[in-house]
């Protein structure tokens, strides 16, 4: 069966738009003729005959629809990766025994060993990041019967932040009452560095029991060996 019979007046019109930048896509959305049909008729002849000007304004027309495919395109390709990860992850966690208190102890020391302080009396832990502190003190009253009257707090604030909101916010995260708070530490603002919107200043938090501190470092000392050897 013969398709359909072209006039040459559409012949003309899609050969001035195709001498003119236009896509074989646009022509046929634009003319209702199929891009088969225009390779057929143009493809060894007018694909491509652009001056300057009409390859200026075509790459002008598609630079923005291909960035926004290759920002898509790295979008998945990155909420691919997220999942494999994530997935990995999962599987991980899957063999980890968290009932296990001598793998919490092990976590526990190495956190100390990497933000806790490693001289004077006591244990002393120090950090700005809420999730951080949070973790650490539960992971204490966790592997520990801990005097909870012996944990003390103190805040390291700028001039700029609301005393009283900053230790509310940290009684709260850390279930500590606000006795147990020492002097907070005021210190001026920086002219140079720019005001840290949401930043709670920096935690100290001390516990009165050097023997924990010291069990630290030898669990922590014993941990290399078993890891990485001598």
């Amino acid at each position: 069966m013969r398709g359909r019979i072209y006039l040459d007046k559409e012949k003309d019109e899609a050969r001035r738009f195709i001498a003119g930048g236009k896509s074989y896509g646009y022509v046929s959305e634009k003319l209702g003729i199929p891009k088969s049909t225009l390779s057929v008729w143009f493809g060894k002849t007018l694909r491509g005959p652009m001056n300057n000007e009409t390859v200026r304004a075509h790459l002008k027309r598609i630079r923005p629809s291909a960035a926004a495919a290759l920002r898509k395109r790295f979008i998945e390709i990155g909420k691919k990766q997220d999942e494999m990860v994530l997935e990995r992850v999962l599987k991980a966690l899957k063999e980890i025994p968290f009932r296990n208190k001598d793998v919490l102890r092990a976590l526990l020391a190495m956190l100390y060993w990497a933000e806790g302080s490693k001289r004077g009396s006591g244990i002393k832990f120090v950090n700005t990041d809420p999730d951080l502190m949070h973790l650490y003190i539960s992971l204490l009253r966790s592997c520990y019967k801990i005097n909870e009257n012996k944990l003390k707090v103190v805040v390291h604030i700028h001039d700029y932040h609301s005393e009283v909101k900053v230790k509310n916010f940290w009684s709260q995260l850390l279930d500590i009452p606000l006795t147990q708070f020492n002097k907070t530490f005021i210190k001026p603002r920086s002219k140079t560095r720019r005001f840290r919107r949401n930043f709670m200043g920096i935690c100290l938090l001390y516990y009165g029991d050097t023997s924990l501190r010291k069990e630290f470092a030898i669990l922590n000392s014993m941990l290399k060996k078993r890891i990485v050897g001598a």
